[in-house]
C-alpha cells in the first residue's frame, strides 16, 4: 500500500468527487483515479459507491478512511517534528524554473526573497523541462509556466499565482520595412522566427474572441533559445511568438510593438509546485507564500534597479 494512494484516497473523500478533489488541491484527475483504482484492487474491495455526481464510502471505504487519515496525519506529525529539529541549522532551498520565465521573472522575486530571508541559502536552477520534472530531481519547488506535463507531476502539489498570454511582436524598423499586417493570413507574406526548443510552440494558435487561427510559423531563421529569437526580432529579422512579460523592457523602450494585438494565445497559469510529500515544510511553503503575495503582475527586465512590480494585474 503507496502512501500517496492513501493521500488520494482521503482527497477524494473530503471531496466525495475525483473531479472536485483534482480542481481543490491541482492535480491531474487521471492520477487520482489511478490513485484509487490501484488501492482498490490492492485491498480486493471498492471503497465508493457513486450516488449522481457524488461518491460516497462504502462499508469498506468508512473503514479505511479513519485509518488513512490517521495514517496521514502521523506522516505529517513526523514530518514536522524533524523539520523543527531541523529549524535551527541553515536552509537551503533548491528553486527550479525553465528559460526565460527563470530569468526575466522568477529571477527578480528570488532576489526579492534573499533580501527578506538573508538567513536562508537558495539555489535557482534555470533548466529543461525534462530536468525539472526528472523522478531524480533535488529541487525543492519548481516555478512554471504552462501545464506540467502530467505524468511526471503527478505526485506534486500546485500552487497557481497568475496567468499570462503570448502574442506577435516585430520591431519598428521590420514593420518599416514589410508593413504590419492586417490579418492573421497576412502573416503569409512575412519572416515568422521560430522558437523550435523544448518550450517553443510548433503551430502558433492564436484567437480573438471566438475566431482561432492556426499559423505554422516559416521563416529563414529559428533557434531553441528564446532570447536569441527576442534578439533577432529587435535587429529586424521577422515577427515573432512572446509571452508579454518577456518583452515587457522592449516594449516599453520601443524596440519591439504588437503586431496584430487582438490576437492572442489561450491564457497560461503560472504555478509553484512542490512535491505532495513535502507540503508541510515551512521553509518550501513560505518561499511559495512570498511568491503569491508579492506577485501582482510581472517584473520588468532583470537585473535593474528600477525593477518593480506592475500593479493592479489580474491574478486568477
Amino acid at each position: 500500500m503507496k502512501l500517496e494512494d492513501l493521500r488520494a484516497f482521503t482527497k477524494i473523500v473530503d471531496c466525495e468527487s475525483i473531479s472536485e478533489a483534482a480542481r481543490r488541491h491541482a492535480l491531474p484527475k487521471a492520477s487520482l483515479s489511478h490513485s484509487l483504482r490501484r488501492l482498490e484492487s490492492y485491498l480486493g474491495v471498492d471503497l465508493f459507491q457513486r450516488s449522481g455526481n457524488r461518491l460516497l464510502l462504502s462499508d469498506a471505504g468508512k473503514v479505511l478512511a479513519a485509518h488513512a487519515k490517521n495514517v496521514t496525519r502521523s506522516c505529517e506529525l513526523a514530518e514536522d517534528a524533524i523539520l523543527e529539529q531541523r529549524s535551527s541549522k541553515a536552509v537551503h532551498l533548491k528553486i527550479g524554473a525553465p528559460d526565460e520565465l527563470g530569468t526575466t521573472l522568477v529571477g527578480p522575486l528570488v532576489l526579492d526573497f534573499c533580501r527578506d530571508n538573508p538567513e536562508m541559502n537558495l539555489d535557482l536552477r534555470i533548466m529543461r523541462v525534462s530536468e525539472l520534472f526528472h523522478p531524480d530531481s533535488d529541487l525543492d519547488c519548481i516555478i512554471y509556466g504552462g501545464d506540467p506535463p502530467e505524468e511526471e507531476a503527478k505526485n506534486m502539489t500546485a500552487r497557481r499565482f497568475g496567468k499570462y498570454v503570448s502574442r506577435l511582436y516585430a520591431s519598428p524598423g521590420y514593420i518599416e520595412r514589410h508593413g504590419s499586417p492586417q490579418t492573421p493570413e497576412d502573416l503569409e507574406a512575412h519572416d515568422l522566427i521560430l522558437n523550435n526548443g523544448e518550450t517553443g510552440a510548433k503551430r502558433w494558435s492564436l484567437s480573438n474572441g471566438a475566431r482561432r487561427v492556426i499559423i505554422r510559423p516559416e521563416g529563414y531563421l529559428s533557434s531553441n533559445d528564446n532570447w536569441i529569437v527576442k534578439m533577432s526580432a529587435v535587429r529586424d529579422r521577422g515577427i515573432g511568438l512572446f509571452s508579454d512579460f518577456f518583452v515587457d523592457y522592449e516594449i516599453r523602450t520601443g524596440t519591439l510593438q504588437p503586431v496584430l494585438n487582438d490576437w492572442v494565445t489561450d491564457p497560461r497559469p503560472l504555478m509553484a509546485l512542490r512535491h505532495s510529500h513535502r507540503h508541510r515544510n515551512p521553509h518550501i511553503n513560505s518561499l511559495i507564500a512570498f511568491v503569491l503575495e508579492r506577485f501582482n503582475g510581472f517584473y520588468h527586465y532583470p537585473y535593474r534597479d528600477s525593477d518593480m512590480m506592475l500593479r493592479g494585474s489580474d491574478q486568477n
